[in-house]
């Protein structure tokens, strides 16, 4: 398998849940689920991707426009896209569109929905591995709340990842492209989640998966996942998210045929009406198929730190430092011949330009720097060095 397809294959692993695990989850939800419901409600504010419905139902319609330009300096002109472990923006030296969107999002005392249907790079890097129809859902899940009195919701269909606080739509992002760690976990999920708040400060949801990102079930199991969000006060929140499973595929060709486990933390602090900051670290542990000559287990990691400042109500300064280390070719293999995996570290600078609050107008420079000569220059000899820039306009209707 050369570095591309080992690239591919790792991105679109496909998991089966832990069936010990499954069971003791099952357990604990069924416990929370009941002491719930026994108990009073209590009322609280909660941010914008709150489980909490409104009391009158509404249906909100939103288009969202993402184009940009992006130049990778290391890339050859023949080329069409930048590396192949970036899924958003990733198109090379042409115009093109990361993301053209229809969302329509309903909202009951009971019953909640979204569809959201789009086209775009994003769509045909992430979606490349799904069945034609299914390539164009951004979301489609539907949701109904079990307690009249307490906040439980379950819903099913694709839904939106936790892990990260980074997702696709570019207007809500502190910096235009994406962090390695947000670049190569799941942006979507398929599935049902039962989610709780848990008095003033805590949510809860409780996952149960397809897979590491993906809409079809391609094993006769599933994954477990886990989301623990704390809000000690207005604009600071903790979250704590977990993923188990099997990454055995259906053809059982990937090398790493065996359980994977997966946490990703982070903070994010509204410092200041201007300053906002954010830290993560993520770890994972890949098992090696029973047929693998490896002893030990496969360790990835990847940590990041991003703020922004509004430098005015239209100008704003973006940064970001990060790190990721995957020694033995987990999520990122090897991009050039008689390498062992993936190890980089890198940063990025952003100006924002909002002329109003629905668009803004990004321009970003980012750089990758790389254990071994990972990259290849323009005369196509091996460097270390990977570096573009990328400029982008967003919108929101």
């Amino acid at each position: 398998m050369n570095s591309f397809s080992l690239i591919t294959a790792q991105r679109r692993g496909r998991v089966e849940a832990v069936r010990g695990s499954r069971i003791t989850l099952l357990t604990l939800v069924l416990a929370a689920l009941a002491v719930l419901l026994s108990q009073p409600a209590h009322a609280q504010d909660l941010r914008q991707d709150s489980l909490r419905a409104k009391a009158t139902d509404k249906l909100t319609l939103n288009f969202l426009i993402d184009g940009y330009y992006g130049y990778d300096f290391a890339r050859r002109e023949a080329s069409q896209s930048r590396q192949p472990f970036y899924y958003n923006s990733n198109a090379h030296n042409t115009f093109s569109v990361n993301l053209a969107m229809l969302d329509a999002v309903y909202t009951g005392a009971r019953v909640r929905g979204r569809v959201a249907l789009g086209f775009g790079t994003y769509f045909e890097a992430n979606y490349a591995a799904e069945p034609q129809g299914l390539r164009n859902l951004f979301e489609t899940s539907v949701g109904v709340k079990l307690s009249a009195s307490r906040d439980i919701w379950l819903d099913v269909g694709v839904l939106p990842s936790p892990y990260g606080y980074e997702g696709a739509i570019s207007l809500d992002q502190l910096t235009y492209t994406r962090s390695l760690s947000a670049e190569n976990s799941p942006y979507y999920l398929s599935g049902a989640r039962l989610g709780f708040v848990l008095g003033e400060q805590w949510t809860l949801n409780l996952f149960v998966l397809n897979g590491w990102q993906n809409i079809v079930e391609t094993n006769g199991s599933k994954s477990l996942g886990t989301q623990l969000q704390f809000k000690p006060k207005e604009g600071v929140l903790i979250n704590w998210s977990t993923y188990a499973g099997d990454e055995r595929t259906a053809a059982g060709a990937n090398r790493f045929a065996s359980n994977r486990y997966f946490s990703d933390l982070y903070a994010y602090w509204k410092a200041s009406s201007r300053l906002e900051l954010l830290a993560l670290f993520d770890i994972g542990l890949q098992q090696y198929d029973a047929d693998s000559v490896a002893e030990d287990n496969a360790v990835w990691t990847t940590a990041n730190a991003i703020a922004r400042y509004s430098l005015s109500d239209t100008w704003a300064l973006g940064a970001r430092i990060e790190y990721f280390s995957d020694p033995n070719g987990v999520i990122i293999g090897a991009q050039r011949a008689g390498l062992t995996g993936f190890t980089a570290y890198g940063g990025s600078l952003n100006l924002d330009y909002s002329p109003a609050a629905n668009v803004r107008l990004r321009l970003e420079h980012r750089t990758l720097l790389s254990d071994g000569d990972q990259f290849a220059d323009r005369a196509g000899n091996g460097t270390n060095l990977n570096h573009f820039i990328t400029l982008s306009l967003s919108a929101r209707f």
